[in-house]
């Protein structure tokens, strides 16, 4: 078989042909076009067989041609609001991590959304009667090890510890096992993340266990490997890919991660501010 990997718990339970798996259960659902996938690992057994932690997981297809419609930018923003609403907790202060190098594009999307979020933790402390209303929310996008020398668990740990929020959304990139899916999904889970393991280069996770607050993870496929291109068979471990870890990522990667990256982050600001319209937002982040 081809070397296929994959960050999206989706695409892993696609692959599980012919077999029953106890504790895996999995839905897929379309509104408005838009496609949502769902996957719930409930017990260690399933776990180890998906590759993926105990937890819950929705991936969000954008509608193909979705740009190019009349609202078609509000329909997705909405939806996709919905769909961070199955996971944040309804009251309570937040930290929001961009993780990544914003250098390197195909890297660039956590520090992309937060260039999208408002950040209202100090207004809501300094203007409280005019920001009263709004959720308490921080932004803080850490860099990668090889610019700041310190890992972004480290550091995200130590804001955690600082301003104690209530619960920590956090966006990196993923690794896609097909090629259409690249920059055209959004996964959203409640397991945590591992910074860098969609490139295979983990570093030190975020977790509720680790961090002792829920931790909500938004990942964004921006890279396939290329052994995952190749046809079954062809990197079978007595023909392993002479590609090796080498990645792929789309030739319109710029644009893509520029609009996704708006996408996201509004949505996610509808929804950490419920009452909020895309005009609101739009006005405050101006």
């Amino acid at each position: 078989m081809s070397a296929f990997r994959t960050d999206l718990a989706d695409e892993a339970a696609g692959r599980i042909t012919g077999e029953r798996i106890p504790g895996l259960e999995t839905s897929e659902e379309i509104r408005g076009g838009f496609l949502f996938s769902r996957v719930r690992v409930k017990n260690e057994e399933a776990a180890r067989k998906l590759g993926k932690p105990v937890g819950r997981y929705l991936t969000f297809t954008l509608k193909k041609g979705y740009k190019n419609e009349e609202g078609g930018f509000q329909a997705a923003c909405g939806l996709l609001k919905d769909g961070f609403g199955e996971f944040l907790p309804s009251r309570g202060s937040a930290l929001v991590a961009g993780l990544g190098n914003r250098f390197i594009t195909s890297d660039a999307v956590g520090p992309g959304v937060l260039r999208h979020v408002m950040a209202t933790r100090h207004l809501a402390d300094t203007l409280p009667e005019y920001f009263s209303s709004l959720r308490r929310v921080a932004a803080v996008t850490p860099g990668v090890l090889g610019i700041t020398g310190i890992e972004s668990a480290t550091l995200i740990q130590g804001v955690v510890r600082e301003i104690r929020p209530d619960f920590l959304v956090v966006i990196d990139a993923l690794a896609a096992g097909s090629a259409e899916r690249l920059l055209t999904t959004v996964q959203i889970t409640d397991t945590g993340l591992v910074p860098g393991g969609g490139v295979g280069n983990a570093r030190e996770g975020l977790t509720r266990e680790k961090l002792g607050i829920p931790v909500i993870a938004v990942g964004i496929p921006t890279v396939i490997y290329a052994s995952s291109l190749l046809p079954e068979g062809a990197a079978s471990p007595a023909n392993s890919s002479p590609l090796g870890d080498l990645v792929v990522t789309p030739r319109e990667i710029d644009e893509a991660v520029e609009e996704l990256s708006r996408l996201v982050g509004y949505a996610l600001d509808l929804a950490l501010h419920p009452g909020m319209t895309l005009s609101d937002v739009a006005a405050f982040l101006s």
